[in-house]
């Protein structure tokens, strides 16, 4: 089974959602967020310096998907905090913090989405498409193996969810 994430504060969930399938099935669970596939191509064509939500990135992926659905008459900067450790870009690598939006930005925003682009978004489409289909490739093969406990006595019994 391979779950893919599509919204960035789901990903702690959907880790945990296949941890548990492995635990309580015989069944391999993998997951991942679609983004984890396009980033490398999203940098060769990004300008903006966060990425988080309505920036960029998302703008230029509907852009590519569904241009009838995007305003960019109406598209603005976000109002972004960085910090050293704590940032409004989602692609910051130390501490995760997902907080309720309207406590970060006036705007909806973070990021800026006045630089997204149709062609962006396809680059980053296809990028996701093909790292997926990869990943898909390689998880096809993966072998199921017979488990073996390795505790000295069982710990997971009774765990309750």
């Amino acid at each position: 089974m391979f779950i893919v994430n599509g919204h960035g504060s789901n990903q702690p969930l959907i880790d945990l959602i296949a941890r548990k399938t492995v635990l309580e099935t015989d069944s391999l669970c993998f997951a991942a967020g679609y983004f984890n596939f396009l980033m490398e191509a999203f940098e060769g064509v990004r300008e903006s310096d966060v990425t988080a939500h309505a920036d960029e990135f998302e703008t230029s992926l509907y852009l590519h998907l569904a241009p009838e659905g995007v305003q960019m008459d109406k598209a603005a900067k976000g109002d972004d905090r960085q910090g050293e450790f704590v940032s409004s870009d989602s692609t910051s690598p130390y501490v995760r913090f997902n907080d309720y939006w309207g406590r970060w930005t006036q705007l909806g925003v973070h990021g800026d989405p006045t630089v997204a682009t149709a062609e962006k978004g396809k680059i980053i489409f296809e990028a996701a498409v093909e790292g997926m289909i990869r990943a898909i490739d390689e998880i096809k093969g993966w072998p199921i193996e017979e488990r073996r406990d390795m505790h000295t006595h069982p710990v997971q019994k009774g765990i309750r969810w």
